[in-house]
């Protein structure tokens, strides 16, 4: 890599024991075969030997990495943050997850292709950067601060520094901890937060003044022409339906039409798929649909809100606190726990939205206590003294153990939670259960193209064109019907669309695209564009490398497979361990996270031994030992990645 282009060129690695900061070159980490992003921290990771540390062990390296698209206009400027998570269980995984804002794009002008942070400050510290110059500052003013009060302390100091941050939550070590930049964006799932908080990080600040080097300009800029041309940069994933709660009732127009402010959406993006609310008396900030998260249990407008932005502001991940509330609500009415059982837990005073005594709907004088519900419940995980700061599936440890006749609350706890500790999310959707299964953590917030290969609702193309162009299944059938359903469901083939959604969300979290912004159904224009094409060229056009759709679809495989790799050598992963919990298995559940979609009754089944099956199949398409689940040393080879099968045969990790 003699002309650096896309790239920025540098990895920053800050010591916070030692206080030392160490500048490596990107090219070090071979940038050409593992791109940036995902694929640039999981090389990071596996060069410093895939540490065998826990989650909150100084050792324990924070890696955050754009890619060579990171800083352009488009929906490029995103993250990936990767390191041994707090919220994985029942062990702690190094898993990855993302982050929009204004961020990535700032580390990408001020030269920095990946941030790297091990060891642990003896005190508070922020780590600033502006360009070359990075210091390691005192931060003893800012903790305890809430995310949007630091931002407003160090961008009063630096208004042209942008912030990433973590809340109360992340410095109790509440393993459900985000991290966060400006108002609205977080990496949410894997409790980031608290390996900053562990590590005594209150933030990075960060600014700078370079720009993104381009290849072939004049081939980048007729790119976006087409885009603009065709009017595919105006039809982004979720763009207007993002925006708002996907709730329904009054709460959802409440928002479409008081409080909405203006659209919105991470830096330089044109889809805009957030917005920006104002409520008075309770706060500001950007939120899309899926922030919203309480708006499925009440109908208490200026409640919905207050438990997504005090959430925000203490730092705790949205998406657990609904998976929580699903589960009291799931007991509740199936009569496996009682209000009293719940409050004996921590879960006080329950509002009857959710199946409590504690409010007494439409009565003149009566106290609404979904308000109070939701900010005990936030406050305490955020100051650690709820039983649920760790997380839930930790907590149901707990609870279980105490509890007498607990099969019944095990069985609906392990169907809600029933991998890598988070919550299950539309895996009735097959590609998509067994693309989690093989990963280290829930797939669905990578993964829509699954979606966009089986609701037609979704777009406007017609599935049967759709699947047969990139040769995948599509259609209704891919989801796992309950016995007795119109749909019979169809496990056949499933893995080849497992195998696609899988190197394509590699791709997208290495160049970085957008998940929402580059679904299959998107830029649909065969045979001469398509989501897969037009990534093959932005990349070309912006780092001078030349490749075809095929090489660079290996490219998202070689991630693949080292990201697979790291599992084996680290944890251990074998196909035994891709898989739910026993519960998940073979038996009728509503799906309560999708049966709002249309008038299709979503009762989900997953017959175990179909799932074995497909897995059989997967394992023999990618290369990989049926037996053990892991990658053979033709596979390996077969992808230049020889040193990688030699480091694994050393281990005995090899099949």
């Amino acid at each position: 890599m003699d002309k650096i282009y896309g790239w920025a060129g540098n990895v920053l690695h800050v010591d916070l024991t030692e206080k030392k900061v160490v500048l490596k070159p990107t090219s070090d980490y071979e940038p050409e075969k593992y791109i940036g992003g995902m694929g640039l921290a999981s090389k990071i990771f596996w060069d410093m030997g895939c540490p065998k540390v826990k989650a909150f062990d100084a050792h324990n390296p924070l890696i955050i990495s754009v890619g060579p698209l990171t800083g352009l206009p488009g929906p490029f400027n995103r993250s990936i943050i990767c390191s041994i998570s707090p919220h994985s269980h029942p062990d702690e995984l190094f898993t990855y997850s993302s982050i929009g804002g204004k961020f990535s794009s700032e580390m990408k002008y001020a030269g920095y292709d990946s941030i790297v942070v091990t060891g642990k400050s003896k005190n508070p510290v922020i780590i600033s950067i502006s360009d070359g110059d990075v210091q390691i500052k005192d931060a003893g003013n800012l903790w305890g601060l809430d995310i949007f009060e630091t931002q407003r302390v160090l961008t009063d100091e630096d208004s042209k520094a942008t912030i990433l941050t973590i809340g109360p939550a992340g410095e109790n070590k509440s393993r459900i901890a985000i991290v966060a930049n400006e108002s609205g964006s977080t990496a949410g799932q894997g409790g980031f937060g608290a390996v900053m908080g562990s590590k005594n990080l209150k933030a990075i600040s960060i600014k700078g003044t370079k720009s993104v080097r381009i290849a072939d300009p004049e081939k980048f800029k007729s790119i976006l022409s087409y885009l603009n041309k065709k009017g595919d940069w105006d039809k982004g994933g979720f763009q207007i339906a993002g925006r708002t709660p996907v709730c329904g009732k009054q709460t959802e127009q409440d928002f479409k039409k008081k409080y909405i402010k203006k659209f919105g959406g991470p830096y330089g993006c044109p889809l805009q798929c957030m917005a920006f609310y104002d409520v008075p008396g309770i706060g500001k900030q950007n939120a899309m649909c899926a922030s919203f998260w309480y708006c499925w249990f009440s109908k208490d407008t200026e409640a919905t809100w207050e438990a997504l932005h005090l959430a925000q502001k203490l730092g705790i991940n949205h998406y657990e606190l609904q998976a929580l509330t699903l589960l009291v609500v799931d007991t509740l009415k199936e009569g496996i726990m009682t209000p009293s059982d719940w409050n004996e837990i921590g879960l006080v005073d329950l509002p009857a939205t959710i199946g409590g005594t504690g409010y007494v709907e439409e009565m003149e004088g009566s106290t609404n206590t979904d308000m109070a519900f939701v900010k005990k419940l936030i406050k305490t995980i955020a100051d650690g003294s709820s039983i649920f700061s760790d997380g839930v599936p930790r907590a149901m440890e707990k609870i279980l153990k105490e509890r007498k006749d607990s099969e019944r609350l095990k069985e609906r706890f392990e169907i809600m939670f029933p991998a890598w500790g988070q919550s299950r999310h539309f895996y009735g959707w097959l590609g998509l259960c067994v693309a989690t299964a093989l990963d280290t953590r829930d797939v669905g917030s990578s993964t829509e193209d699954f979606i966009a290969f089986c609701r037609q609702e979704d777009h406007d193309i017609p599935l049967e064109t759709l699947g047969k162009h990139f040769n995948v299944p599509y259609g209704l059938s891919a989801y796992a019907f309950a016995p007795g359903s119109e749909i019979e469901p169809v496990y056949e083939g499933i893995e080849d669309q497992v195998e696609w959604v899988q190197r394509h969300m590699c791709l997208k979290n290495s160049l970085l695209m957008c998940n929402f912004s580059a679904q299959p159904n998107y830029f649909f224009h065969p045979p001469e564009m398509d989501v897969r094409i037009l990534e093959t060229k932005l990349y070309s056009s912006v780092t001078g490398v030349e490749m075809d759709s095929e090489s660079l679809w290996k490219t998202g495989e070689r991630i693949l497979n080292l990201r697979r790799a790291i599992m084996v050598k680290r944890e251990g992963r074998t196909r035994k361990e891709d898989t739910f919990l026993d519960s998940f298995f073979d038996r009728t559940f509503d799906d309560v996270q999708y049966g709002h979609y249309g008038d299709i009754n979503y009762s989900t089944y997953i017959d175990r031994k179909k799932f074995e099956a497909v897995k059989d199949r997967y394992y023999k398409l990618s290369g990989w030992d049926v037996e053990t689940g892991r990658p053979n040393r033709d596979k390996l080879e077969e992808l230049d990645m020889k040193d990688v099968a030699d480091e694994l045969e050393k281990e005995g990790k090899l099949p």
